[in-house]
């Protein structure tokens, strides 16, 4: 197995038969025998893999993994185990990202997942081979997620996440061959907020706005605070005409619109994600420009809510503040400026 992101997925390089003696074992708390039988690494391996997919917590069976032994183990009902199996595997990172950027292309090969599992990274190509990903392949296939041979390396994908329901609380996968995929993205987290939209952007596009336009129901928020950086004076020129349009349609939609800008350069350079926060649900997302340009990110729910608040109660509203804004704009123009020419002399 293998992983490059710290603490967090491993790829199943195991055939599953395997995975099903872990998890008979333990339900028979006889996992240790196994330990001899496996050796301690490739157990430690299945055991990171069945975590991932909420199969087990250290050596317990959990939720879908107690299902999944009584069904195959007690009841004999493999269609039934099957099913489970499937269903965890449709909310692994992994495979979302498979069936999110590779569904609908055809002539796939195992080629081409080995190499968006690389750039995603899921899987360090010093450790892992594309050979290696074979087991993982057949237990999707076995799931019918993909159809998968293993003669010519063949691949199509069966499952689409656009059109089976799935929890709401996954990764969004952006890339430059998805386009409309990455507003549907976007659209679909706006859909999911409730009494306000807070969003913090340091370079906050006039695209945003497009997109609050768009998705801010009346009936569903009441409140809108859009939080940025200090840009150049031409765009935030732009916005600023913008924004005082685009407020007073929101206030017909009873939604209060609210723009503020950090002048503080220093609490900014401690900053370096952007987030869209609503009542009870928070979301790392990427640059504004980077979902309408198609660049590879991700779009995913977070349990760790940024200080908004802390950061919004010092900085400058974007319309009766504007003459403090210009001066700092001013100011960050004239220090880009001679910073250019400096190295421009020392080089």
């Amino acid at each position: 197995m293998s992983s490059t992101r710290e603490g967090l997925l491993a790829i199943p390089t195991e055939p599953w038969a395997r995975f099903e003696h872990v998890i008979q074992a333990i339900g028979m708390h006889s996992i240790r025998d196994l330990e001899k039988t496996l050796g301690q690494t490739t157990l430690q391996n299945i055991l990171s893999f069945l975590k991932s997919i909420r199969f087990t917590e250290g050596f317990l069976l959990i939720g879908a993994g107690k299902e999944y032994f009584q069904a195959k183990f007690l009841l004999n009902d493999n269609d039934a185990a099957g099913r489970i199996l499937s269903e965890a595997l449709k909310s692994y990172e992994p495979t979302q990202a498979i069936c999110q950027l590779l569904w609908g292309r055809p002539g796939l090969k195992r080629h081409n997942v080995y190499k968006l599992l690389a750039f995603e990274e899921y899987i360090d190509p010093s450790k892992i081979r594309e050979e290696d990903l074979g087991s993982f392949m057949m237990i999707l296939n076995q799931c019918g997620l993909l159809r998968y041979s293993k003669k010519t390396n063949d691949i199509t994908i069966m499952f689409n996440p656009r059109t089976s329901p799935q929890p709401s609380q996954l990764t969004k996968f952006l890339s430059p061959e998805t386009p409309y995929s990455n507003l549907r993205n976007i659209w679909e987290v706006l859909r999911t907020c409730r009494s306000y939209v807070h969003w913090f952007d340091k370079n906050f596009s006039p695209k945003g706005l497009e997109l609050l336009h768009d998705e801010a129901d009346g009936n569903n928020i009441s409140e809108i605070k859009i939080l940025s950086g200090v840009l150049e004076q031409s765009l935030l020129e732009r916005i600023r005409g913008y924004f005082g349009r685009f407020k007073e349609e929101m206030a017909s939609r009873q939604i209060a619109c609210d723009f503020r800008v950090i002048g503080d350069k220093h609490q900014l350079h401690k900053i370096h994600d952007r987030w869209i926060l609503s009542k009870d649900v928070c979301y790392n997302v990427p640059p504004i420009n980077s979902i309408f340009m198609g660049q590879y990110s991700e779009l995913k729910p977070t349990p760790n809510r940024p200080p908004f608040s802390e950061w919004w109660s010092p900085s400058l509203d974007l319309l009766t503040n504007w003459q403090q804004i210009l001066q700092l704009t001013k100011k960050a123009e004239a220090e880009e400026t001679a910073t250019t020419t400096v190295a421009a002399v020392a080089s």
